[in-house]
């Protein structure tokens, strides 16, 4: 049997300014009765969650805990996905250096792993084991010009990765996010439904700016709300918890049609192939069975 080769990406986008949603798309399917939705946030096509940005700052560390959540698949799109990530650059540049976890979703099958990704190239899946519900924290920080160590800690199996890479950044901002990835067959990238995450909940948020360990409130840094076509509402973050360095992101309702049609270009019979996901040079095969 013939293999479709399907490439999963993490996307930039750049930051829109901030938008008024449109009325009727306020609910959500993960938001726990005390979600507070974050006030006059942005707005991007792919990302949720806060991003710290300010002409002059020089960031050169972030960090973050979250649970991985149990997702579901919105719609009858055959592949869906999120992540969730903390990263260095890529608001108002185009260099981005980001570590997290994924899902991928094909059939109603969930694969779940960890990655990171150093733009231009794609994604780099690493060999520590994560589940739903795993508890994860990930940081990055420079340890010498250009070169930027990737820490991730399983704390639910007691499992760490650790990689040293070298990479020029601009450290012109520093994010923590949920996003709808970009996938494709080929050469034709397009997003990925977004599936059903619930509600994801970042703890210890902080970054390191200009040598000072801060927050993510205390860096200043804007909530970012994932809004499609007409103000279509995606995702959207809660405000900050009493510490600064504590928040949400909500998946909205109603949202499975709209996240399934931006998956332009790619064939339905993808449903019935092994599943390929391209980490820079090589190729990491998923099979579902």
């Amino acid at each position: 049997m013939s293999l479709m080769t399907f490439f999963v990406a993490l996307l930039m986008m750049a930051i829109l300014p901030a938008s008024v949603i449109a009325q009727g798309t306020s609910a959500t399917t993960g938001q726990t009765p005390d979600f507070v939705p974050a006030e006059d946030a942005g707005t991007s096509a792919n990302w949720a969650g806060y991003a710290a940005q300010k002409d002059g700052n020089v960031y050169t560390g972030v960090s973050a805990s979250w649970t991985i959540p149990t997702v579901v698949a919105t719609g009858t799109a055959p592949v869906q996905a999120d992540a969730t990530w903390v990263g260095v650059g890529g608001v108002v540049s185009r260099d981005l250096i980001q570590a997290g976890t994924q899902a991928v979703v094909q059939n109603g099958r969930v694969q779940y792993e960890a990655w990171y990704e150093l733009l231009p190239d794609y994604q780099t899946h690493i060999s520590l084991p994560v589940h739903a519900d795993d508890s994860i924290s990930v940081s990055i920080s420079e340890v010498a010009e250009n070169n930027w160590s990737i820490v991730f800690v399983n704390n639910t199996t007691g499992k760490t990765y650790q990689k040293t890479l070298e990479y020029e950044s601009s450290k012109s901002s520093a994010e923590w996010i949920q996003e709808m990835p970009v996938g494709g067959v080929g050469r034709v990238l397009s997003y990925l439904p977004l599936d059903d995450f619930g509600q994801v909940a970042f703890a210890n948020a902080n970054a390191t700016v200009d040598g000072q360990v801060e927050s993510a409130r205390e860096a200043d840094a804007q909530a970012l709300t994932m809004v499609q076509g007409r103000g279509h509402l995606l995702a959207r973050p809660s405000t900050f918890g009493s510490d600064g360095a504590g928040f949400s992101v909500a998946r909205a309702s109603g949202g499975a049609r709209m996240a399934e049609n931006s998956m332009l270009g790619l064939p339905r019979n993808v449903a019935n192939k092994s599943f390929f996901i391209l980490f820079g040079g090589g190729q990491f095969i998923l099979v579902f069975r």
